[in-house]
């Protein structure tokens, strides 16, 4: 899923079953569908639509289902989920080992276009239950964007089966399983690194030139890039060549290059070179189509 700068409004079009709300979501590419109290079993759909449209800006998306479930009490899976529920990734992973990965995912276009579907996830599990044998949990999680541009999130296709086959009490045990509050599908777009400006004047005698790259698209987590300078006109005799890597933190959008310039005494006119980024990483990074500036070097004699 893309976007730049994006927030949910208040409330989302709830199709079926549960109250289903957003909380306002943070800009620079984080979605969210919280879903409260939203139950699903044998036949039911959970489904939501956000109001907001995605943006296309970036090269490639990350989803990820969190929260917690819980059955209702005197049940066996309730016995299983304990009376405060239990993290939907340590549920999966605990009727069968690996599940949890099934929760998250990248959607990637080199384009930078949205794709019809972003996600589409089977999730089962199997657990051996005492006094019952095998019961397997089975669904789907899918979200999809319309040509419209709004996000669709949907769980479905839900279904309790068992080996040996239940009897009828056997099956009213099981319960019925709920997403609590807090349980969420997030979207985060992958950063893109920039450099926002395509040329910088500085005199030969000003000592150090400066420059500015910025983190978009999503400002979360760790994102590093590496950059170097490239002789134009201007060579070692006129700057000082300089490279590294730039390391933005949580929430930190932008970054400084310095770069020490040479002042001589020859009438030279001006001349210049370039800083260029690559190697961007974390969280599927790419560079923006501002990937190198160029700095004038302008003569002072």
């Amino acid at each position: 899923m893309k976007s730049a700068s994006i927030t949910l409004k208040s409330a989302l079009v709830c199709l079926g079953l549960a109250s289903i709300s957003a909380a306002r979501a943070e800009s620079f590419g984080r979605v969210g569908v919280i879903l409260t109290g939203a139950e699903f079993g044998p036949g039911k759909t959970i489904a939501a639509t956000s109001v907001d449209k995605f943006v296309a800006q970036s090269a490639s998306y990350r989803y990820d289902l969190v929260g917690s479930v819980k059955s209702p009490a005197n049940t066996v899976l309730g016995s299983i989920l304990g009376p405060q529920g239990m993290p939907i990734a340590q549920f999966l992973e605990f009727v069968k080992k690996g599940s949890s990965e099934q929760l998250s995912g990248d959607f990637f276009d080199t384009d930078g276009k949205l794709g019809g579907t972003l996600a589409n996830i089977p999730v089962s599990g199997t657990k051996t239950l005492p006094n019952i044998g095998k019961v397997t949990i089975s669904f789907n999680v899918s979200a999809s964007i319309a040509d419209n541009g709004l996000c669709k999130f949907d769980v479905n296709n839900v279904k309790f089966t068992s080996k040996p086959k239940l009897t009828p009490a056997q099956v009213a045990s099981i319960g019925t399983l709920k997403f609590m509050a807090g349980s969420k599908l997030t979207v985060n777009a992958a950063p893109r690194v920039v450099f926002k400006r395509t040329n910088t004047s500085v005199n030969e005698n000003a000592g150090t030139v400066s420059v500015v790259v910025w983190r978009d698209t999503n400002k979360y987590g760790r994102v590093t890039v590496d950059y170097a300078t490239v002789n134009g006109t201007a060579g070692s005799a006129d700057f000082t060549p300089t490279s590294g890597t730039l390391v933005f933190g949580d929430a930190e959008t932008q970054k400084t290059i310095t770069v020490p310039i040479l002042d001589n005494d020859i009438n030279d006119a001006a001349r210049t070179f370039t800083i260029q980024l690559s190697n961007p990483q974390g969280f599927k990074a790419f560079l923006g189509p501002q990937s190198s500036t160029m700095v004038t070097i302008r003569d002072n004699e």
